[in-house]
């Protein structure tokens, strides 16, 4: 027997609740108040109040993780949610280290995409193809110094000899050339460019936010 309300309640015509007055689908009381209501009614309509209760609060808590900024800059805003699905699309856990490392990878991406779609290179939506397009882009059409060229033609003068002899330096073996610098300094190139469009479209990174996110994973 239960007693709530100054009323005796025979727990055992209440499935739901147990002898404690517990919600039997949830292993507790709605509000954390132990009773056994009097109706079948009653216990239906608890029971549903508990649920949105529920769902409400999951519903808050997604928002919540929205509005986390962890970076943002001119056209651009990285949430805590955008970077939560991020990482489900490498299957990574957002530890500290593993946030660090994937906001700044996810915030390449978004600039690539920005200013690839800019300047004209791309007119992708999807930021991720936008970003490999303008990627390529910027390393194709990196313009290597004639002097790194040269430099890199006497250094390596023994690639470019027939017969016997060195090559002469043309407009054909400086493309050549400079094809296989940019291959070999893509990563340098590209860092370079991600600096460029750090500044160009004012990003600043929310480090509160950041020191938050870690704190509350420790």
């Amino acid at each position: 027997m239960v007693k709530a309300d100054h009323m005796l309640v025979n727990s055992d015509q209440f499935p739901m609740f147990n002898r404690m007055g517990k919600c039997a689908i949830f292993g507790f009381s709605p509000f954390g108040i132990p009773f056994a209501p009097a109706s079948e009614a009653m216990k239906k309509i608890l029971c549903v109040i508990t649920l949105t209760v529920l769902f409400v609060s999951a519903a808050f808590g997604s928002n919540s993780r929205d509005a986390v900024v962890l970076a943002r800059g001119k056209g651009l805003l990285i949430t805590k949610a955008d970077l939560e699905s991020y990482a489900k699309r490498f299957n990574r856990v957002l530890t500290p280290k593993v946030e660090k490392k994937l906001l700044k990878s996810l915030l390449l991406v978004k600039l690539f995409a920005l200013e690839g779609r800019e300047r004209g290179v791309t007119k992708d939506k999807d930021d991720f193809k936008a970003a490999l397009e303008y990627r390529k882009w910027v390393v194709k059409h990196y313009k290597v110094p004639e002097v790194v060229i040269e430099s890199y033609y006497r250094s390596h003068y023994k690639l470019y000899e027939a017969d016997g002899k060195l090559l002469p330096l043309d407009d054909k073996l400086k493309k050549e050339i400079a094809d296989r610098i940019k291959s070999y300094a893509a990563a340098n190139i590209l860092a370079a460019e991600r600096e460029r469009l750090m500044k160009k479209y004012a990003v600043e990174l929310m480090e509160r936010s950041n020191e938050g996110s870690a704190a509350g994973s420790n």
